[in-house]
């Protein structure tokens, strides 16, 4: 009788995580006991299982169930729950909208609000029995995961790329299982992750790790702008300490007549920008962004600019505020 459905190669990524979990048993309570240098290092390391089993065994599991037994293959489900402390039934759900593009409303069935009990009562097992060890590595190692999770997803898909970005190189799909073969597993996403280099299209590839891309300075800045628009209070704080770093210029440039500025990125919230028209109220301020669409949806900020008596256009619309122009 045959074990695997697909490939005696899903042996592979079966073993691995029975090994992590093991690890994970035997290591998370001895990091503990070393103070809190080993709950660092427990936090990072659960983070590390989380993201990781997230991407390549429970990635497989999801799309190209492991075992001929439906029983085996809930039972690997039920600890995968149990080891990343993320029902599979709400893990692929989630994973299955992202490649249908829209969001389903959630089923979880007899078999998820079983994972789901089986999560609830491993955390609070541990958060009775350990509670050093939840709080101080569990936990923070738990949502640590989820956000590398979060910036892995980013990277195979940045840009908007919805086709998804390859990654080619030989370790980093040989430890995940051909995972960067992103842009072939959304073609096919039945496809076993055995076949996927023989389906290798013609699609953008990138000679970084998904997590390396999603940690990119850039779109690191882009989050924090977009936090800002969310705050009006954050907003006008950003504003004022920008105001005060600038304004320490003035004497340098006493006696000049400034006409033009030039601002180099920042075109969702336009801080500087807004900050120079306080300033130098008379002077052209031209914003310089690689993304054209955060120039047009913020042209609304030059209202801002105008009212604080700044001058030039925006958008090819004209204000009294700022100008912007995308770069390319």
């Amino acid at each position: 009788m045959r074990l695997f459905r697909h490939s005696r190669r899903d042996a592979g990524p079966v073993l691995a995580v029975l090994l992590l979990g093991a690890l994970a048993a035997v290591g998370g309570p001895w990091l503990v006991r070393q103070g809190p240098r080993g709950m660092f290092f427990g936090a990072c390391s659960f983070a590390l299982i989380v993201w990781w089993t997230s991407n390549t065994v429970a990635h497989v599991h999801l799309h190209t169930p492991v075992f001929r037994s439906r029983a085996l293959s809930q039972l690997l489900s039920l600890y995968l729950s149990a080891l990343t402390l993320v029902p599979q039934a709400i893990w692929r759900a989630r994973h299955l909208d992202h490649h249908r593009g829209a969001r389903s409303r959630l089923r979880l069935g007899p078999a998820g609000c079983v994972e789901v009990g089986v999560v609830a009562h491993v955390a609070l097992a541990l958060a009775a029995v350990l509670p050093d060890m939840f709080f101080g590595s569990v936990l923070p190692g738990w949502l640590l995961g989820l956000g590398l999770c979060q910036l892995q997803g980013r990277g195979e898909h940045q840009h908007g790329q919805a086709a998804g970005i390859s990654h080619y190189g030989r370790l980093y799909n040989l430890l995940w299982f051909n995972d960067g073969y992103h842009a072939e597993h959304h073609a096919r996403p039945g496809a076993h992750w055995t076949t996927l280099p023989a389906l290798r299209v013609e699609a953008t590839s990138s000679g970084r790790a998904p997590v390396l891309r999603g940690l990119a300075l850039a779109d690191a800045l882009v989050g924090l702008e977009r936090a800002a628009l969310r705050w009006p209070g954050l907003q006008a704080w950003l504003v004022e300490r920008h105001a005060a770093a600038l304004g320490r210029l003035r004497p340098a440039l006493a006696g000049r007549e400034i006409r033009r500025v030039v601002v180099i990125g920042g075109g969702l919230f336009p801080r500087s920008a807004l900050a120079l028209a306080q300033i130098w109220p008379e002077a052209q301020v031209t914003i310089v962004d690689a993304d054209p669409q955060h120039l047009g949806a913020r042209a609304s900020f030059c209202a801002n600019v105008a009212r604080m008596g700044g001058s030039s256009s925006c958008t090819g619309v004209t204000h009294r505020g700022c100008r912007w122009r995308p770069i390319w």
